[in-house]
């Protein structure tokens, strides 16, 4: 919800594993990566994102993102 518009293949109504861009681990179905990269999204990066405790890549380059970023002290495979 914090993204505008909503990134291309993503749905509340179907599994986030099967988001386009997003890659999950097969085994233990978590987010190890996020492609947005030149979605033409704005908007600000949801403090929830730190709960992906398994993200490894996240790529955000070629959009309108502005706000603070949250701490990704915690996230320490990405």
């Amino acid at each position: 919800a914090a993204l505008s518009p909503t990134p291309s293949g993503w749905s509340t109504s179907k599994p986030f594993c099967s988001w386009t861009n997003v890659i999950c681990d097969k085994s233990s179905a978590t987010v190890t990566s996020i492609n947005l990269d030149s979605q033409s999204v704005s908007g600000s990066l949801p403090s929830e994102i730190t709960q992906l405790s398994n993200l490894k890549t996240l790529s955000l380059q070629k959009n309108k993102l502005s706000g603070p970023l949250p701490s990704f002290a915690n996230m320490s495979k990405l």
